[in-house]
């Protein structure tokens, strides 16, 4: 995975954060921005909750709507979570803490796998032990499990 060269793309240099710091958002927030190409030149971004594992996000919809129909055009992506945010009233400012990651997000076609990050989705999100395995094989043919492989991100910071 490539971090985004500050020099070239961030106007911002100084906040510029480090993999390490755009992994440790990732990590400590759960909901985020898809945003995808849209139909008729729109642009169109879905709030989602998440989940990184193994480098990767991963997230979960229908069988049919709207995503899939833009994924099906064009597969890239670029997802967007927001961290600490705290208004500075007298600076006119922001603290903030930003990610974008961009990829490729692609339907999880193999069954055992889809099965395995469904139960790692719950348990990321505490869901408890005893049902979810359960849950998960009741519901698992209603939905799909979607992966956004990470080609790479960027990150920024107001500390």
């Amino acid at each position: 995975m490539m971090i985004m060269d500050s020099h070239k793309n961030m106007r911002r240099a100084d906040r510029q954060i480090t993999h390490e710091e755009c992994v440790q958002i990732i990590m400590d927030n759960n909901v985020g921005v898809l945003s995808l190409g849209g139909a008729g030149g729109y642009p169109c971004g879905v709030p989602l909750n998440y989940m990184y594992y193994d480098s990767a996000l991963y997230f979960h919809c229908a069988k049919e709507g709207r995503k899939l129909e833009l994924i099906s055009h064009d597969n890239r992506a670029c997802f967007t979570i927001i961290g600490k945010n705290e208004v500075l009233p007298d600076e006119f400012a922001n603290r903030f803490q930003s990610v974008m990651a961009f990829g490729s997000i692609s339907i999880i076609s193999d069954d055992k796998l889809k099965h395995d990050i469904l139960i790692e989705f719950g348990k990321h999100f505490q869901y408890p032990g005893d049902k979810l395995e359960k849950y998960v094989e009741k519901r698992s043919d209603a939905c799909h499990a979607l992966k956004l492989d990470i080609e790479y991100m960027s990150g920024k910071m107001r500390r």
